[in-house]
Protein backbone atom coordinates (compact mmCIF):
# COMPACT_ATOMS: atom_id res chain seq x y z
CA UNK A 1 0.00 0.00 0.00
CA UNK A 2 1.59 3.14 -0.73
CA UNK A 3 0.09 6.53 0.62
CA UNK A 4 -1.10 8.53 -2.43
CA UNK A 5 0.36 11.98 -1.07
CA UNK A 6 4.21 10.23 -1.22
CA UNK A 7 3.38 9.63 -4.98
CA UNK A 8 2.17 13.18 -5.93
CA UNK A 9 2.14 15.58 -2.88
CA UNK A 10 0.94 18.29 -4.84
CA UNK A 11 2.30 20.80 -2.58
CA UNK A 12 2.74 23.84 -4.95
CA UNK A 13 1.84 27.13 -3.41
CA UNK A 14 1.84 30.92 -4.03
CA UNK A 15 3.41 33.49 -1.44
CA UNK A 16 3.37 37.29 -2.61
CA UNK A 17 1.80 36.19 -6.14
CA UNK A 18 4.62 33.92 -6.72
CA UNK A 19 4.36 30.11 -7.84
CA UNK A 20 6.59 27.90 -5.73
CA UNK A 21 7.14 24.52 -6.08
CA UNK A 22 6.51 23.75 -2.40
CA UNK A 23 5.93 26.10 0.70
CA UNK A 24 9.54 25.14 1.61
CA UNK A 25 12.07 28.01 1.72
CA UNK A 26 15.66 27.66 2.78
CA UNK A 27 15.61 29.94 6.64
CA UNK A 28 17.99 32.42 7.37
CA UNK A 29 21.09 30.90 9.21
CA UNK A 30 23.65 33.42 10.00
CA UNK A 31 27.63 32.51 10.02
CA UNK A 32 26.87 29.14 7.95
CA UNK A 33 31.04 29.80 7.02
CA UNK A 34 32.12 27.71 11.34
CA UNK A 35 29.98 24.50 9.70
CA UNK A 36 31.33 24.39 6.03
CA UNK A 37 34.24 26.57 3.87
CA UNK A 38 30.87 26.97 0.62
CA UNK A 39 28.99 28.31 3.90
CA UNK A 40 25.63 30.15 1.94
CA UNK A 41 27.07 29.80 -1.54
CA UNK A 42 26.03 26.45 -0.94
CA UNK A 43 22.49 26.85 1.02
CA UNK A 44 21.51 29.63 -2.29
CA UNK A 45 22.87 27.07 -4.98
CA UNK A 46 20.47 23.88 -3.54
CA UNK A 47 17.64 26.47 -3.09
CA UNK A 48 18.21 27.41 -6.76
CA UNK A 49 18.12 24.12 -7.89
CA UNK A 50 15.21 23.09 -6.12
CA UNK A 51 12.93 26.17 -7.09
CA UNK A 52 13.11 27.61 -3.65
CA UNK A 53 13.09 30.69 -1.88
CA UNK A 54 16.51 31.15 -0.41
CA UNK A 55 16.82 33.50 3.02
CA UNK A 56 19.61 35.15 3.75
CA UNK A 57 20.86 36.33 7.04
CA UNK A 58 22.60 39.48 8.45
CA UNK A 59 24.74 37.70 9.99
CA UNK A 60 25.55 35.68 6.87
CA UNK A 61 29.54 34.31 6.46
CA UNK A 62 29.51 36.08 2.58
CA UNK A 63 28.21 39.12 0.99
CA UNK A 64 25.23 39.88 -0.29
CA UNK A 65 26.87 39.61 -3.75
CA UNK A 66 28.09 36.22 -3.73
CA UNK A 67 25.42 34.65 -2.10
CA UNK A 68 23.34 36.23 -5.01
CA UNK A 69 25.60 35.52 -7.57
CA UNK A 70 25.14 31.46 -6.49
CA UNK A 71 21.70 31.68 -6.17
CA UNK A 72 21.56 32.68 -10.09
CA UNK A 73 17.78 33.57 -10.96
CA UNK A 74 16.59 32.13 -7.74
CA UNK A 75 14.20 33.90 -5.79
CA UNK A 76 15.99 35.42 -2.34
CA UNK A 77 14.62 36.90 0.29
CA UNK A 78 16.68 39.33 3.15
CA UNK A 79 16.50 38.77 6.91
CA UNK A 80 17.14 42.28 8.57
CA UNK A 81 18.48 42.25 12.07
CA UNK A 82 17.16 46.08 12.83
CA UNK A 83 19.60 46.62 15.78
CA UNK A 84 18.48 49.52 18.44
CA UNK A 85 21.53 51.80 17.03
CA UNK A 86 21.07 51.11 13.04
CA UNK A 87 19.96 53.46 10.00
CA UNK A 88 19.09 51.71 7.18
CA UNK A 89 21.65 52.72 4.74
CA UNK A 90 19.93 53.90 1.58
CA UNK A 91 23.51 52.19 -0.08
CA UNK A 92 22.45 48.87 1.23
CA UNK A 93 18.71 49.11 -0.69
CA UNK A 94 20.58 50.04 -3.59
CA UNK A 95 22.70 46.80 -3.27
CA UNK A 96 19.53 45.30 -2.69
CA UNK A 97 17.50 46.07 -5.61
CA UNK A 98 20.70 45.26 -7.63
CA UNK A 99 21.11 41.60 -6.87
CA UNK A 100 17.46 41.06 -7.28
CA UNK A 101 15.88 40.58 -3.66
CA UNK A 102 12.38 39.71 -3.90
CA UNK A 103 11.28 39.88 -0.03
CA UNK A 104 12.85 41.29 2.83
CA UNK A 105 11.85 40.17 6.43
Amino acid sequence: MINEHLVDPGRKTTIFGVKYPAPIFIAPIGVQGIFHPDAELASASAARNQGIPYIMSTASSRSIEEVAQANGDGHRWYQLYWYLRHTFDPMQRRSFVHIGLKQMM
